[in-house]
């Protein structure tokens, strides 16, 4: 691969695996975060703070060939005022980066910038966030793209959708139903009904195929006492639930 590739948010639920897979392609991975336990270890690891409002960050961050922002705070809390307040030092950021002479940018967006929206969503469908967290978000992108249109670098706007896999970490409802399996628990009070965990092994065979097109091992699949009647259970191949 050649390039020296700089990853913000490096140790982040993402980011620790979007530097693994760059070390993997060759690449020489340059990484920066509050936290930096569990980055890989073929990565070197930074001490700068991005967001120190250095009119000089680009050289100190090693002159970086590609900038992949993923740092974010409280990306799993959408309300907290926190987005607001670190806008400006986002923007900043990746000006200093992009003025100082980085060639190519790319920032990880969110789906919470489009807001409710029914039907099939791409990059052409308009923007109407409806929480903290994707108005932040969506400012910085409308921002960053003058920024890049006026110095003529690459810049590449980045959304998750739906991200399955190291549940253990991802601070979502997957999260809390794997500690509480963890914990011995049976039941889940999930909004205000009550769940039974019923955990079933899926062939590889059986229709449902992850993004890298082999079968999942185990799956954990619910549903809530008095859904279908009985005491709730679980979805099981074949079944057509």
């Amino acid at each position: 691969m050649g390039k020296r590739i700089l990853v913000t948010g490096a140790g982040g639920y993402i980011g620790r695996h979007v530097v693994s897979a760059l070390c993997d392609k060759g690449a020489e991975v340059l990484t920066v975060d509050f936290r930096t336990d569990g980055i890989d270890n073929r990565a070197e690891i930074l001490a700068e703070n991005i967001f120190s409002g250095s009119k000089t960050i680009y050289q100190e961050l090693g002159n970086p060939d590609v900038c992949i922002h993923m740092a974010w705070r409280n990306g799993f809390v959408h309300d907290s005022d926190a987005h607001m307040e670190d806008l400006s030092a986002h923007y900043r950021f990746l000006q200093g980066m992009i003025e100082g002479g980085l060639p190519q940018l790319a920032v990880m967006g969110t789906m919470h910038e489009v807001g409710y929206w029914e039907g099939a969503i791409d990059e052409n469908t308009p923007c109407n966030p409806c929480s903290m967290y994707g108005i932040a978000k969506d400012a910085l992108r409308r921002s960053v793209f003058l920024l890049a249109k006026k110095h003529g670098i690459c810049l590449q706007w980045l959304r998750a959708y739906y991200i399955y896999g190291d549940d253990a970490k991802n601070h979502s409802i997957f999260t809390k139903l794997c500690e509480a399996e963890a914990a011995g628990k049976e039941t889940f009070p999930f909004t205000s009904l009550r769940f039974y965990f019923c955990e079933r092994v899926i062939p590889a065979d059986c229709g449902l195929r992850d993004a890298a097109g082999g079968g999942w091992d185990h799956q954990l699949l619910l549903w809530p006492a008095g859904k279908f009647g009985g005491n709730g259970g679980g979805l099981y191949p074949g079944t057509g639930i």
